[in-house]
């Protein structure tokens, strides 16, 4: 037996905060264990505030962002409203940080865009840094390339620190995962910073080994401890299998016959869903699993089924 499954949700785009709370309170009730929210600036509610006041609205399941942009984002002020969210929801909080990928986020914040990802990700290195030793209760004097503090403390205090999930594709994005996560949530690279542009090759199986492979040797020991995500953007339970991987193979650029085997695909009747996971369970130790809100119904019945195997 692996480690032991997770299953969320991602809810990234409500029209009203009554909708908004309704799919949360669903996603708790059909069993899910985790509710996350993006950071993008379109039509979505900021993360960290959404998921305070659905903390007062839910009393078991998770909640989390995946991810935080901090390229947009000052890391005292992102680690002072992560503590206040993990109090609010009593401890049900996880805090999912990434470099940040889309242009469209940069601009209307007035932050440069880095024409590579090497300066993107060398903030971030220096963002997680701060974070950590904030939440390790140290006062913070820095004189780094990108965060200028001096006197930096976290408050409120939190009894317990929430656990850090830390998403993306790159090599270095997996390093940084291994020094400082909890949790890893593995993705395809994220090259062009534009919408649409991340589905790429880098999504097939052998891509996704290849780094939960380096993921694991970086990690070391801890490595057993670790939750390992990702999302899953293409689901289908039920007959038309084969018809549905026609579909996906339009969206995502992989050979017609590797569609099915990608991490973000899960297409097949319910049993052959359920091995599925668990072969990517064995195979890449990814034990937690995304998906859609959209597909929060049509997903449940695996749930249902793993957690009666107990497996």
């Amino acid at each position: 037996m692996g480690k032991d499954f997770r299953f969320g949700v991602v809810i990234s785009d409500s029209p009203s905060w009554e909708q908004l709370k309704a799919r949360a309170i669903t996603a708790e009730s059909l069993g899910y264990s985790t509710l996350v929210m993006p950071d993008h600036l379109r039509k979505q509610f900021p993360p960290l505030v959404a998921l305070a006041a659905i903390a007062a609205v839910t009393s078991r399941i998770t909640l989390g962002t995946m991810v935080l942009a901090s390229g947009i984002r000052d890391p005292v002020m992102t680690a002072r409203e992560a503590a206040m969210v993990q109090l609010i929801s009593q401890g049900r909080f996880e805090l999912g940080l990434g470099a940040g990928w889309l242009q469209g986020d940069f601009h209307a914040t007035g932050t440069d865009f880095p024409a590579g990802r090497s300066a993107l990700i060398d903030r971030f290195a220096e963002t997680l840094e701060v974070i950590t030793r904030l939440f390790d209760g140290e006062t913070l004097d820095v004189h780094g390339r990108f965060h200028q503090l001096s006197g930096a403390y976290l408050w409120p205090p939190v009894p317990v620190k929430p656990p850090i999930v830390i998403g993306g594709g790159s090599s270095r994005v997996l390093a940084l995962a291994a020094r400082y996560g909890d949790a890893a949530s593995i993705m395809p690279r994220l090259r062009s910073g534009l919408p649409g542009g991340h589905l790429t090759e880098d999504a097939s199986l052998a891509s996704f080994q290849r780094k939960s492979d380096r993921l694991a040797e970086l990690a070391g020991a801890r490595w057993p401890s670790m939750n390992i995500s990702t999302t899953v953007f293409f689901v289908h339970l039920g007959p038309g299998k084969a018809s549905y991987l026609d579909w996906v193979a339009t969206k995502l650029p992989l050979p017609r016959e590797q569609i099915g085997q990608s991490p973000l695909v899960l297409a097949g009747e319910l049993d052959e869903v359920c091995e599925a996971i668990l072969a990517r369970r064995q195979l890449l130790g990814l034990n937690y699993f995304l998906v859609k809100d959209e597909v929060m119904h049509t997903f449940a019945p695996v749930i249902a089924r793993l957690a009666e195997a107990k497996i």
